[in-house]
C-alpha cells in the first residue's frame, strides 16, 4: 500500500441530512475524538470501532451534525413520582411555615430531573444508519487528501534516501585511504616521540594495526547499507510503515555518529555530515506517516 499521511480531512453530507467533518493531524498512537449532538452520544462507541478499522495512527476529531430538518431522538419523560415528591414537600411547607402553596405545573416541570429524556436502542440503530453514509463519504474525502500527502512525503523519502546512498558509497571509497592515512600518521607520531631510540619494528606494527583497526568503519558502513535497504523495502508494504521508518532511521543515526566518532578524515567526516542532515529532513517526514 502507499504511505499514508497522518494529516488529513474530509466533509460530507448525507442524505439523511447527517453532516461529518473529519480532521486529523500526526500522533504517536491512534486517537479518536468523536463530537454528537447530545442525544447521540451514546453511537460514539460504534462510531469510534468504524473509524479503526480505516485508520491506524493519527490524532483524529470527528464532527457529527444535523440539518434542522433532522430533529432530536430525545423524547421527554415525565419522572411521576419525584414531581409527587416535589408536590407533597411544598404543601408540607407552606403549612409549617405559612406560606401560599402556589406551586404551579409549569413551575413543577421545571425542577430538576422532573422531566428526563429517553433514547431507545432501535431509535440509534436507525440513526446509525443514517449518518453512516456521511461518514463514509467523509473518510474518502480524508483518505484521499491523506494518499496525496503521503505521495509527496514518499516523494522527498525516496529523494533523500538515493543522496543518502551515494555518500555512503562515497564514504566507502573514501574509507581504506582514510585508514592508511590513520596509520601513516601513527607511525610518525611514534617516531617523533622515540627520537633516537630505535623501537621493536613488530611491536610497533602491532600497536599501529590495532589503533588502526579501532578506526574502521568498515561493519558500520554494511549496516548502513543493510539499514538503506531495508528502509526501501516499506515503500508499498502492506503495513503502516511510519513507525518502522523511525527506528530505522534512529539506526542509521546510530551508525553515522559511530563513523564520525571514529574517523580522523576531514573528507568521511563531510560525508558524514551530510547523511546526519538528510537523516534529521527524513525524520521530520516520517513523522507524519502513519
Amino acid at each position: 500500500m502507499p504511505l499514508m499521511s497522518m494529516t488529513g480531512y474530509g466533509l460530507a453530507r448525507g442524505d439523511a441530512g447527517y453532516v461529518a467533518e473529519l480532521k486529523a493531524v500526526n500522533h504517536k498512537f491512534l486517537e479518536i475524538r468523536v463530537h454528537l449532538p447530545i442525544d447521540l452520544l451514546a453511537l460514539e462507541p460504534r462510531i469510534t470501532e468504524f473509524l479503526r478499522k480505516r485508520i491506524k495512527r493519527g490524532s483524529l476529531d470527528v464532527f457529527v451534525t444535523r440539518s434542522g430538518q433532522t430533529g432530536s431522538l430525545r423524547k421527554p419523560r415525565l419522572n411521576m413520582e419525584l414531581a409527587k415528591r416535589y408536590i407533597e414537600i411544598a404543601g408540607r411547607l407552606g403549612e409549617e411555615a405559612g406560606l401560599r402553596n402556589d406551586l404551579t405545573a409549569g413551575a413543577l416541570l421545571a425542577l430538576k430531573d422532573v422531566v428526563d429524556y429517553e433514547v431507545t436502542v432501535e431509535d440509534l440503530d436507525g440513526v446509525f444508519t443514517l449518518l453512516t453514509p456521511a461518514v463514509e463519504k467523509a473518510l474518502l474525502a480524508f483518505e484521499q487528501m491523506r494518499a496525496k500527502e503521503g505521495a509527496s512525503i514518499e516523494e522527498s523519502l525516496r529523494r533523500y534516501l538515493d543522496r543518502i546512498g551515494e555518500h555512503v558509497s562515497a564514504v566507502a571509497a573514501e574509507a581504506p585511504k582514510a585508514l592508511e592515512s590513520h596509520r601513516e600518521r601513527l607511525k610518525s607520531r611514534v617516531s617523533q616521540v622515540l627520537g633516537d631510540i630505535q623501537p621493536d619494528s613488530y611491536r610497533l606494527e602491532q600497536e599501529v594495526l590495532y589503533h588502526a583497526e579501532r578506526s574502521d568503519i568498515n561493519e558500520e558502513l554494511e549496516r548502513l547499507a543493510s539499514h538503506l535497504s531495508q528502509f526501501g523495502a516499506l515503500f508499498g508494504c502492506a503495513e503502516t510503515a511510519g513507525k518502522k521508518m523511525d527506528f530505522i532511521i534512529q539506526e542509521m543515526n546510530r551508525e553515522a555518529n559511530t563513523i564520525a566518532s571514529k574517523t580522523q578524515s576531514l573528507p568521511v567526516s563531510r560525508l558524514v555530515i551530510e547523511i546526519k542532515t538528510d537523516l534529521d529532513r527524513m525524520r521530520e517526514q516520517v513523522q507524519n506517516v502513519e
